[in-house]
């Protein structure tokens, strides 16, 4: 799948079959991560799933528009700096 504006990022409680096109299906087993169409998201929210951020599927915010590249570099190398290091005590 297409990184679609109208597409939403979920993770799914238990197994979820849905039409695709025709007599084609999709089934996404429990546990599954990722984007799905919107139509497709809400009804996961009914008792299948739940919608996920960026942030728990381990992925950096995307750069602002109008931002140079450097920008948006920079600030994931502030994230990073801000990361603990080290052994857990």
């Amino acid at each position: 799948m297409g990184k679609s504006p109208d597409e939403v990022k979920v993770q799914l409680d238990r197994s979820f079959t849905y039409p695709i096109t025709g007599n084609r299906r999709r089934t996404l087993p429990a546990g599954w991560r990722g984007s799905v169409p919107a139509d497709i998201a809400a009804r996961i929210e009914k008792g299948f799933g739940r919608k996920i951020s960026r942030k728990a599927l381990g992925q950096p915010k995307a750069a602002e528009p109008g931002k140079s590249k450097s920008a948006a570099k920079a600030a994931l190398d502030e994230a990073d700096d801000q990361a603990p290091t080290g052994p857990a005590k």
